[in-house]
């Protein structure tokens, strides 16, 4: 009977070992390649989902302190990743080529100080859409003084009358004028 518990203990330790490693392996690549997890807010679910698992750990391996300690921690990060998304809110804008082999994401936000400052990140979908790779170099910011209209961010870059000159190259009639965004 101990010997069972002992293996029970053990296999649950190696199972919290192995998220770890998992975890850090996993965000060092993408960190390292540049890829982004394709979800709306993509940081939120990989920390929910590895503190679900790691708490479930913790409650079968019974270790009261630990658990404890681990709650307000977590609690601490939703909090602070709630703040975070609140402060600085981007929308998503998806485009796809017209053979629907390649989608471009536009990462957008607006910020408002007087003036109202625009701000675009291009990915690239890849990994079977599971990712989203950043496509370096090619963002795009603008500023425009406040005036009494508001001008929609879709139309500062033009995201509804895009124009694919290949499958890997897309062109945008922006405010400023013509800015075109490769794909790998």
């Amino acid at each position: 009977m101990e010997s069972k518990q002992y293996f029970i203990k053990n296999r649950k330790l190696f199972f919290l070992q192995f998220l770890l490693i998992s975890n850090i392996i996993l965000l060092s690549t993408l960190q390292m390649f540049g890829y982004v997890p394709y979800l709306e807010s993509p940081g939120f679910y990989i920390i929910l989902i590895n503190g679900i698992l790691i708490f479930m750990i913790f409650i079968n391996l019974r270790k009261k302190l630990i658990l404890i300690l681990l709650i307000p921690l977590f609690i601490l990060i939703l909090v602070t990743y709630f703040l975070w998304n609140a402060t600085i809110d981007y929308h998503y804008s998806y485009i796809k080529s017209p053979e629907q082999t390649e989608t471009l994401i536009v990462k957008y936000r607006v910020t408002t100080l007087g003036e109202r400052s625009y701000s675009f990140d291009f990915y690239q979908k890849t990994f079977f859409g599971l990712f989203m790779k950043n496509l370096e170099g090619q963002d795009y910011f603008i500023l425009i003084q406040s005036s009494v209209d508001y001008t929609p961010p879709r139309e500062v870059l033009g995201t509804e009358y895009a124009n694919w000159i290949n499958e890997k190259e897309i062109l945008f009639n922006t405010v400023t004028g013509e800015k075109k965004v490769f794909l790998k």
